[in-house]
């Protein structure tokens, strides 16, 4: 809050009249002293102020107000004076008001009483308020004053907006009588009918008025002024303050002030403004004048008739509203008119080459100019005085305007800063005040305020004020200030705001700001162009909005090109940002070439476009959510390149493809895939594309792929080990208890167990001796159980084969022995990959087939008659394949390639029985070495991102391993024994060790 700091004071400024004497309260010329203004917006040299600058504030110029209901107030204070304007803004309350006017709680109970009870149907609570207030005013009983207020309302019914006076003791003194009533306060000028004291009406003005004091006891008061807000604190009302009663205007015509709701309060103010009649004095005998020279002042009532020459000088009015018929010829020096506060009319033609100059030494009043003048001198209208037009003055050099002028005829060029209101022709125009047009000028300059009405038909028109078109202007340049068209206007280049409400215009360019809702021409914008009517084609390298139901013709855009709306959109070429954010993908797009950066993220979960062309420069921005994803429906072709790059929302995603593109026909391919943020990682995610769609396919890690493979390696190597170690064991069925037939049948069971797991299995063993020294035989071997290690079974399946030949140097057995053999075995597996959390389960079945061949050479030889001692070498090879496969129950299965394990062993060691009788004891021992071993490999092609082959080594090397084997033979009856073994044998390849357990029950026949 500001005091204006108090400067010289002027004579006297409230008009006196009656009883009522002077008060000083500082709205003299020199500025507004000794008041307190709240929200004030500081003080200020004079100013024009229209309802944009709301607050509190200090004016001596005209002030211009446009509320709506078609009303422009153009309102001024007394000649030279100062005026305050308050309007409420902001948070200062209508109870900070109330307390800084120290008014009491009876006073407020009071105040909202009387809002109630004349409301006229409209609200009744106070919200926000602008108020002034003038403290320690000392006043004596008996003191009458007034100050001048006018009651300006920019809202309507029933929105009851008021304004109020107070003057309350502070220290001494009583209770002092307002507008005729002993009250500390009066309400003032309100908007709804019955309403306050003075009812304006929707957009309305009570005109300039007074309020009447008179003082009951001496003391110190406070004078205070404000307006409030009822119900609201939008379009808020306006009440100006001054010394004495100013102008007002209304649509550029003179307004007097309105009858109070109040008979009473209106006969005091009428009483309060009424002169006390003084004695008129005899005239003079008249002059009459047929010259008006320089210097010299003459008036209405002495001139001559006929024609009147001037050279200078002043014709003074001094008959209301009389008629002056007399033709004027202008010399060097012309004419000065003084209406002198009349309402005169000059209706001879004036010619000549002087000049017409208009003063007012009084107010109110006007000259009015009738005859089709034909002077070439320039017209001045002077602050004060107001000139009416209603036939020709289109001659003249000029109008320079600085009052009020009012052309309904012809006129010529303009220069205005005061009130020009034009419903004739006019030429061009240069404005600094208020313009209002209904009729024809020429080109407009206009720097003020310019109102073009609906009628209105300017030329080219250049702003840096305010202007507001409801008719026709050419084209339009607009530097500074605002332009509003709701009516035709041409071209339009604007550097600064430009609204076309519902209006036309042509092409614009706009560097500035542009809001459009009606129909413009071309666009080409390097501002804020929001576009919620119609455009044509659009060139943009700042910011275009295209909202609500907007469309645009096509679209090159080079800066930021937002589209929100419903509307429709041409081709757009993009090299800047496009940003479609219709909601749910509502609104039309044709084609697009893209080359910067197209951004859907903000858009619905379809958009759809005619075609679409992304180059190598450009980029697409989308949304992806677990389940979901955006999608661009091309309707023709769309041709690909740049990149691609979606907007995650945080998972679990599900794999599998998302398609986000679809057209006629696919063309190209997007070169970069982003994601930002990355919450898909560490699933794996790439493009999937064909002729007519393209997908964002998401995977398994491939990773934690390969992490669930190598859970498998230890699992396949215990199963195919245990496989090998049967397969090799099976290479060592014999059969060597022959009967008369040289035949041999062998019954056995076996039982193979390592630290994993074990194996057993039941086999029948046939021979056939050929010759003393030669036997053959075969044997098949059946598995009782499954093979399980880890997520690896090796089910039981078909028996195990296998065949033999055995030569002994000696047919007892004793000497060189060379014993062959081999075998064959099918199984089935089952195979599962355990899921984790960024991979998935997989299952198989692949066969598994195994093949065995050994070579073995033994010498057998007696120590006494019950030990015997062999010796032995040999050979060994053994294979092991397992088919390949596709795992089943996987969006993404693993296609595995056959798997071959072998080994190549060489043998030796040294075996020995002892012969107790009917039974024999036999232990064993030796050493294999692997000469050759092939592990194998998980090896396979995937649909996975970054696994579209993979090959994980099962571990293998060379090994030296130990073997041991102990058993007895017991002699069962005559050729027939039953053999009962144990053996072990280290397996360094997986760091386990195999036992066994075998038994055979043999007979020969």
């Amino acid at each position: 809050m500001k005091v204006i700091k108090k400067a010289a004071l002027a004579a006297a400024v409230l008009c006196v009249f009656n009883a009522y004497s002077q008060v000083d309260l500082g709205f003299g010329t020199t500025g507004l002293t000794g008041w307190t203004l709240s929200p004030s917006t500081g003080a200020q040299s004079p100013t024009q102020w229209n309802s944009q600058g709301k607050g509190a504030n200090i004016v001596s110029a005209m002030t211009n107000y446009t509320p709506g209901g078609g009303n422009t107030w153009t309102i001024t204070p007394y000649s030279g004076n100062y005026m305050a304007a308050l309007q409420p803004t902001g948070s200062t309350m209508y109870t900070t008001m109330a307390t800084a006017f120290g008014l009491s709680t009876a006073d407020k109970s009071a105040i909202q009483s009387f809002l109630v009870a004349h409301a006229g149907g409209g609200q009744t609570t106070p919200t926000n308020a602008s108020y002034m207030s003038y403290s320690n005013l000392q006043l004596t009983a008996g003191t009458k004053f007034t100050v001048a207020w006018n009651f300006v309302a920019t809202d309507y019914t029933p929105w009851n907006d008021t304004s109020i006076t107070s003057l309350v003791p502070t220290s001494g003194g009583a209770t002092p009588k307002i507008n005729g009533y002993v009250q500390d306060y009066s309400v003032l000028g309100a908007i709804n009918t019955g309403a306050g004291n003075w009812s304006t009406g929707s957009y309305g003005s009570t005109g300039w008025q007074i309020a009447t004091y008179e003082i009951l006891a001496d003391g110190t008061y406070t004078l205070g002024f404000g307006a409030f807000n009822l119900g609201d604190t939008a379009l808020s009302p306006i009440i100006l303050v001054s010394g004495q009663q100013g102008t007002t205007l209304k649509n550029g015509q003179a307004f007097g002030p309105i009858a109070s709701n109040d008979p009473a309060i209106q006969a005091t103010v009428d009483a309060a403004v009424t002169p006390t009649p003084t004695p008129t004095p005899t005239p003079p005998a008249p002059t009459t004048f047929s010259t008006i020279a320089t210097g010299g002042t003459v008036t209405s009532d002495t001139l001559a008739q006929g024609t009147i020459t001037a050279s200078g000088g002043i014709l003074q009015i001094t008959v209301a509203q009389p008629t002056v018929a007399n033709p004027f010829v202008l010399n060097a020096g012309g004419l000065t008119v003084d209406n002198n506060g009349q309402a005169g009319t000059l209706s001879g033609v004036i010619s000549g080459e002087g000049q017409l100059t208009i003063n007012n030494s009084g107010t109110g009043g006007s000259i009015t100019l009738t005859a089709q003048n034909t002077y070439t001198g320039a017209t001045t209208v002077n602050a004060g005085a107001t000139l009416n037009n209603t036939g020709s003055i289109a001659s003249s050099s000029g109008v320079t305007n600085n009052g009020v002028f009012n052309n309904s005829g012809q006129a010529p060029n303009v220069t205005n800063t005061g009130a020009f209101t034009n419903s004739g022709t006019a030429g061009d125009i240069n404005n600094s005040g208020l313009t209002v047009n209904s009729g024809t000028v020429g080109a407009v300059n206009n720097s003020g305020f310019f109102v073009n009405l609906v009628n209105g038909i300017t030329g080219l028109f250049t702003n840096s004020g305010t202007a507001t078109n409801a008719g026709t202007v050419g084209a339009v340049t607009n530097n500074a200030g605002t332009f509003t068209n709701t009516g035709i206007a041409g071209d339009i280049t604007n550097n600064a705001g430009i609204v076309n409400n519902s209006g036309t215009a042509g092409a614009v360019t706009n560097a500035g700001t542009f809001n459009n809702s009606g129909i413009a021409g071309d666009l080409t914008n390097s501002g804020t162009a929001t576009n919620a009517g119609t455009v044509g084609t659009v060139n943009n390298t700042g910011t275009l909005n295209v909202i609500d139901s907007g469309s645009t013709g096509a679209v090159d855009n080079y800066g930021i090109f937002n589209f929100t709306g419903g509307g429709i959109v041409g081709d757009v070429t993009n090299a800047g940002t496009f940003n479609y954010a219709g909601v749910g993908g509502v609104g039309t797009v044709g084609g697009v070439i893209n080359s910067g950066t197209f951004n859907l993220s903000s858009a619905g979960s379809s958009v759809t476009v005619a075609n679409y062309t992304q180059t190598a420069n450009g980029q697409t921005v989308m949304n992806v959510a677990p389940g979901t994803i955006q999608k661009l429906t091309v309707t023709g072709t769309a041709n690909l390149a740049g990149a691609i790059a979606f907007n995650a929302a945080p998972g679990p995603y599900q794999y599998g493809v998302y398609e986000f593109l679809t057209a006629q026909q696919v063309n190209g391919s997007y070169m970069y895939l982003g994601v930002l943020p990355d919450n898909i990682s560490p699933l794996g995610f790439d493009l999937v594309q064909n002729s007519t769609s393209v997908g964002l396919k998401i995977t398994p890690s491939a990773a934690y792929t390969l992490g669930s493979l190598d859970q498998n390696v230890g699992g396949m190597l215990t199963v195919t080990n245990l496989q090998m170690s049967v397969l090799d064991g099976a290479l060592n069925y014999d059969c060597t208890l022959y009967g008369e037939r040289n035949m041999c049948i062998s019954a056995g069971a076996r039982y193979t167990t390592d630290s994993a797991g074990n194996v057993s299995g039941g086999s029948l063993t046939f021979g056939k001796k050929l010759n003393p020294n030669v036997r053959v035989g075969a044997f098949i071997d059946q598995g009782f159980n499954n093979i399980t290690s880890g997520n690896i079974t090796m089910k039981t399946g078909l028996p195990m084969i296998g065949a033999f030949a055995h030569w002994n140097q000696d047919s007892r057995g004793y000497g060189w022995g060379v014993h062959g053999s081999l075998g064959y075995a099918s199984n089935s597996l089952s195979i599962n990959r355990t899921a984790t959390p960024y991979s998935e389960a997989g299952t198989g079945a692949p066969k598994s087939t195994g093949e065995a061949v050994q070579l073995k050479a033994t010498y057998t030889y007696p120590i006494g008659t019950r030990l015997t001692v062999n010796p032995y070498v040999g050979i060994r090879y053994t294979q092991l394949d397992i088919s390949a496969y596709t795992e089943s129950n996987a969006v993404y299965p693993l296609s595995y390639k056959g798997l071959t394990q072998s080994a190549t062993d060489a043998l030796a060691g040294v075996g020995a029985s002892y012969n107790f009788g009917r039974v024999v004891g036999y232990i064993s021992g030796g050493v294999v070495q692997n000469l050759s071993y092939t592990a194998g490999s998980l090896r396979g092609t995937s649909g996975i991102v970054n696994l579209g082959t993979y090959n994980v080594a099962l571990p293998g090397s060379n090994y030296t391993s130990l073997a041991f084997g102990a058993g007895l033979t017991i002699d069962v009856a005559r050729n027939q024994y039953l053999n009962l073994g144990i053996g072990w044998q280290q397996k360094s390849l997986v760091n386990t060790n195999v036992g066994s357990f075998n038994a055979s029950y043999t007979v020969g026949f």
